[in-house]
């Protein structure tokens, strides 16, 4: 009886974890992020706006972190900032 119970809260607490994903995987939004970082390395913002180069690359590199480890949430919002540092970089 109590390997049965301790199934049934084990299997309660995954219900309860996959209920509490972010979302999908913002896959739009990294690729945009990358495309954008390219076109600014293209443009030669690594050496006329490095430091927002550096800031686009390191969110990127965040959100994808962050989006591996099921964060999406967080993926997203990293995703969109660093978009928006690379379109500075430009």
């Amino acid at each position: 009886m109590q390997s049965v119970t301790r199934s049934l809260i084990s299997v309660a607490a995954l219900l309860a974890l996959a209920g509490c994903s972010s979302g999908p995987r913002p896959i739009t939004e990294l690729a945009r992020a990358n495309t954008l970082i390219e076109q600014a390395e293209k443009t030669g913002a690594a050496r006329f706006a490095a430091a927002d180069l550096e800031q686009a690359r390191g969110k990127l590199s965040r959100a994808e972190t962050g989006a591996d480890d099921g964060d999406q949430e967080t993926a997203l919002r990293l995703a969109k900032e660093a978009a928006v540092d690379a379109e500075l970089a430009q």
